[in-house]
C-alpha cells in the first residue's frame, strides 16, 4: 500500500512540475501583463506537486503532529520549487524574491519539527509498520 501511495505522489509531483513548466498543456497561458503576473501563473500549479510532495513523504495518517508538519513542509517546500522555476523561466520581480524568502522562511520552522518528530516517534520510517523486526532473540545460542 506504501509502494502505491508513493507512486500516486511520485505522478502528482512530475504532473505538477510539468504543468509549472508548460501551463499552456492544459489550456492555460502564461500571463504576459508583467513579469510577476508571469510568474504567478506558472506558480498556482504548485499545489499538485505540494499534494504530489506530501504522498511521497508520509504515507499514514497518524500520528497526526507528523502528519502536519509533513503537510506543513509540503507547502512551503512545494511552493518554493514552483516559485524557483517560475523565476528561471519568467525572470526575476522583487515580489518574486521576498515570497521565496518568506517560503523558505517558512519552511524552516517545519523542518526542525518534522526532523525532530522523526527522530523521537520514528515518524515515517516504513520499519515502524512491520509486524515483526528482527532481533538477536531469534539467532541461536552458543551453549556449550
Amino acid at each position: 500500500m506504501v509502494l502505491k501511495i508513493r507512486f500516486v505522489g511520485l505522478l502528482l509531483f512530475l504532473v505538477g512540475l510539468g504543468l509549472i513548466i508548460r501551463p499552456d498543456w492544459v489550456g492555460f497561458s502564461v500571463s504576459t501583463e508583467s513579469v510577476f503576473a508571469a510568474a504567478e501563473s506558472r506558480v498556482r500549479w504548485g499545489f499538485i506537486l505540494v499534494l504530489g510532495l506530501a504522498f511521497l513523504l508520509y504515507t499514514r495518517l497518524k500520528p497526526w503532529p507528523v502528519l502536519v508538519a509533513t503537510l506543513g513542509l509540503s507547502v512551503a517546500a512545494g511552493y518554493s520549487i514552483a516559485r524557483i522555476i517560475a523565476i528561471a523561466l519568467e525572470g526575476a520581480d522583487i515580489n518574486q524574491w521576498l515570497y521565496l524568502a518568506a517560503e523558505i522562511l517558512l519552511a524552516i520552522p517545519f523542518i526542525v519539527w518534522y526532523r525532530k518528530l522523526n527522530a523521537t516517534k520514528g515518524g515515517v520510517s516504513d520499519a515502524s509498520d512491520d509486524a515483526s523486526v528482527a532481533d538477536d532473540t531469534d539467532s541461536p545460542s552458543d551453549k556449550t
